[in-house]
């Protein structure tokens, strides 16, 4: 995973998230060529347009390699948030082009399918 960690600025409030530089590069060849490109230029790696939360999710998936769950006995309220972050993530990785040979996220017969595979 190497020692580098990268500060995300992420929403409009511009949250500050700590996340190791590989992990986060690991996700997408072009998206490694951006942040390494920010960092080059001494920018910050900001994404003012995501959720916080939704963000949350994705950096939780990428240490765990797996899928943050949706609560059988949360309410129904707190469920349908959980996937509508959910949704956002699926979202964030197509905008972002991560669905590749590094990164697979995909949606098939009612689950999320998020798989990072070996290199």
């Amino acid at each position: 995973m190497g020692s580098d960690i990268v500060i995300v600025s992420v929403g409009a409030h511009k949250q500050k998230m700590v996340i190791h530089k590989n992990l986060l590069c690991a996700t997408s060849p072009s998206f490694a060529d951006a942040i390494d490109a920010l960092l080059a230029e001494g920018k910050e790696i900001s994404f003012s347009s995501e959720s916080p939360t939704m963000f949350k999710l994705f950096v939780e998936f990428l240490y765990t390699k797996k899928i943050p769950r949706v609560q059988a006995n949360a309410d129904s309220i707190d469920q349908a948030t959980r996937l509508k972050d959910l949704c956002q993530m699926y979202t964030f990785t197509e905008k972002y082009s991560m669905n590749n040979e590094v990164c697979i996220f995909s949606y098939s017969q009612g689950q999320f399918i998020f798989t990072i595979l070996d290199s």
